[in-house]
């Protein structure tokens, strides 16, 4: 038996979590709950259960990466004759001596067609309602030979179900099979997907916004309207790890589509793993084909429940995200094993809502929160910093004339709260953002020139030149880069990207040498960069961002000791107001300008006092030195 203590459990702070269930749970036993959309959170590990009094009861995370035993057996079944020949269209299965709920059937035909072949299939219930479809068979993919046997289905409860084919077929076997102990699945989020871009020929670039960024991603599942394709797809994320935006591959795989016998034989999905930023980017190598039609994408993420026992009496509560992850461990984990082989109840699905006791403040200690004195006498200008609530951590980003009017590197920026005091804060670099530009095409001697105009300096990462001549090989010089070559045939796409080394420019000239061929039809041109920002917790009484001092040094601060905190998603959006007028100078500053103001009196006067004529005196005109008769001569 299993003894544990409810109330040693590590100390836990519940103003940190700003979601909660209440749950009814039996007093003793095992007892599992479904945290739900709470996997796709941050921090999902970090999870609390309180008791009626508010004491921490132990608990343990399981996910639907633990590995778990399958179980199957072999299902009784029997053809449904209708006449004809031995092979039939449908046979009878009956599930209920195996007294569990199955998610998959294996179904065995004979395999006495030598040319590839395909099955679809449908299990129906005891009313004749199809509870699940699938094809089995047989083709050749990536120039290998593959076969499929197994459909899934969704927990068949113990019964009497009929399994139909399109056609008569011979039937030699059927295995039912499912999870053993608290098998639990993977979150499944349907999310559209943005028209593709092209960042170079052949190459499309499909972007799929996700519901939070850290998201634990394990499969891609494509929805492809097209009939026919096999093409290569890479699976990309740009994350921020707190210091910088990284481009990361989590997982490649080609995808592919035939049609045989009438159905669609496909692979369309791609095994990934990594953690996910905001975005996931879909690179899909099409070469000389057009685009894929990608409507929707399923994301499949790594699922969590909780396993507790003996809860003792509720109503209990359940804590989730968290504004900073403290995750613990319990005693419990070490009887899992024991646990599972209890049995365990269906799990309960936790129904979320706000945290009463959420305090976001809780998130950094507060003598972080301040720096020392500003000194931004010599900043150019300030703009007004505001966010969703006060002791929010917050992210602004910086406007393009902030970006442009500030050094190089945004070490002059200060965050100035109401007594005077820096705000510490980091340096967020941002995702890449389209930037905005006037663009004026000529043609000068064989050469189209088009010349980008922004209104203030930028920093430009890349630029992307479309047209709609499908059949030309042209150089281009961007900048002062190098000539390169593109080279694009009837079959091909039209887009060509180039990548820069970043720098501030307000003015970008693109030029294509024509040579003696026509220029190439409508042409167009996009340039991205960097969209910096800052993170900091926002004051109490606002704050001022000032900027334009080359000559100050780059703060340093304490706060970089969490920097992975702050740049997690529970970060919410503030504004930059517009520019407001330069800092007052500091008391220091003001005495040292009246003491200059009086020294330049007493400098002035004395200067008069020099040039006016005393009263009563004439003076003399002074004598002139005789002239130096070895140099006159």
């Amino acid at each position: 038996m299993i003894a544990l203590l409810v109330g040693a459990a590590w100390a836990v702070e519940p103003a940190a979590y700003s979601q909660s269930a209440t749950l009814e749970l039996p007093e003793s036993g095992v007892a599992r709950i479904d945290l739900g959309e709470a996997a796709t959170w941050p921090y999902p590990d970090d999870v609390v259960l309180l008791d009626a009094e508010g004491r921490a009861v132990p608990l343990m995370v399981l996910d639907s990466e633990r590995p778990t035993d399958r179980e199957w057996a072999s299902v009784p079944w029997d053809p449904i004759w209708h006449g004809g020949p031995p092979d039939v269209q449908a046979i009878t299965i009956d599930t209920r001596e195996i007294g569990h709920p199955i998610d998959e059937l294996t179904v065995h035909v004979r395999d006495r067609w030598p040319w590839p072949w395909a099955v679809p299939l449908e299990v129906r219930d005891e009313r004749g309602r199809t509870v699940a479809e699938g094809v089995v068979w047989r083709a050749r993919l990536r120039h290998e030979d593959a076969y499929n046997d197994t459909i899934e289905v969704p927990e068949l409860p113990p019964g009497i179900y009929t399994v139909h084919a399109n056609r008569n077929v011979g039937w030699y076997g059927v295995r039912a099979s499912w999870g053993a102990g608290a098998e639990v699945p993977r979150v499944e989020l349907e999310l559209p997907v943005a028209d593709p871009t092209s960042e170079r020929s052949g190459v499309s670039v499909y972007r799929v916004e996700l519901p939070a960024s850290g998201l634990d991603v394990r499969r891609v599942v494509l929805d492809v309207e097209d009939a026919r394709f096999e093409r290569l797809v890479e699976v990309k994320t740009r994350r921020f790890d707190g210091s910088r935006v990284t481009t990361e591959q989590l997982g490649r795989a080609y995808v592919e589509r035939l049609q045989i016998g009438g159905a669609d034989i496909e692979r369309l999905v791609v095994d990934v793993d990594g953690q996910a930023g905001a975005t996931l980017e879909l690179h899909v190598v099409d070469e000389r084909n057009e685009p894929l039609q990608i409507t929707t994408t399923t994301v499949e993420a790594v699922g969590r429940h909780v396993l507790v026992h003996d809860v003792g009496p509720g109503p209990h509560t359940l804590l989730a995200a968290p504004v900073r992850a403290k995750p613990g461990g319990y005693d419990l984990d070490h009887a899992v094993v024991e646990l599972l082989d209890m049995h365990t109840p269906q799990a309960l699905l936790a129904d979320w809502g706000p945290h009463a006791a959420y305090d976001p403040t809780w998130l950094v200690p507060e003598p972080l929160l301040s720096g020392a004195p500003a000194r931004v006498r010599r900043h150019e200008a300030g703009r007004a910093l505001t966010s969703p609530g006060p002791g929010l951590p917050t992210r602004w980003v910086l406007p393009d004339e902030v970006v442009a009017s500030a050094r190089s590197d945004l070490g002059d920026l200060r965050i100035v709260d109401a007594d005077g005091d820096q705000v510490p804060y980091l340096l967020d670099g941002g995702e890449t953002r389209r930037l905005t530009a006037r663009v004026e095409q000529s043609q000068v001697e064989g050469r189209t020139i088009l010349d980008l105009h922004f209104d203030v300096p930028v920093e430009i990462d890349s630029i992307l030149v479309t047209t709609d001549s499908r059949a030309f090989s042209r150089s281009v010089r961007v900048g002062g880069a190098g000539t390169s070559q593109w080279h694009v045939l009837p079959e091909d796409g039209a887009a060509r990207s180039h990548r820069l080394v970043r720098a501030r420019t307000d003015h970008l000239q693109i030029a294509i040498d024509d040579g003696d061929d026509r220029p190439l039809e409508n042409l167009g041109v996009e340039a991205f960069g960097p969209a910096p920002a800052v993170i900091a917790v926002a004051p109490m009484e606002g704050a001022t961002l000032y900027y334009g001092d080359p000559a100050t040094s780059r703060p340093d601060y304490d706060l970089l000791l969490f920097s992975d905190l702050l740049a997690a998603s529970v970060v919410v959006d503030g504004d930059v107001g517009a520019v407001t007028a330069r800092a007052r100078p500091e008391i220091e500053d003001r005495w040292l300008a009246t003491g200059g103001i009086a020294a330049l009196a007493i400098g002035l006067l004395f200067l008069a006092a020099r040039l006016v004529r005393p009263l009563g005196r004439d003076e003399e005109e002074p004598p002139q030195p005789a002239p130096d008769t070895e140099l006159a001569t």
